[in-house]
């Protein structure tokens, strides 16, 4: 079986509301209790102040190891 290495890059600083379309912010970063390496993001629009929760591989960890099927 052959497997794919994803590559780890630092999460987006600034995302695009889905509810009004404009720029949010990143207002926290979280590790994730035990996972290997995933933070828990947090942007907060400028505008109507909706939060969007995203979950990412840290930057210093290991890339996942993907199976390819």
């Amino acid at each position: 079986m052959t497997s794919l290495k994803m590559g780890v890059r630092a999460p987006p600083t600034t995302a695009v509301c889905p509810n009004c379309r404009s720029e949010m912010a990143v207002t926290q970063v979280m590790p994730i209790l035990f996972t290997d390496g995933l933070e828990s993001v947090t942007y907060k629009c400028r505008e109507c102040r909706s939060e969007l929760t995203r979950t990412f591989q840290s930057p210093g960890s290991k890339p996942a190891d993907l199976p390819m099927t």
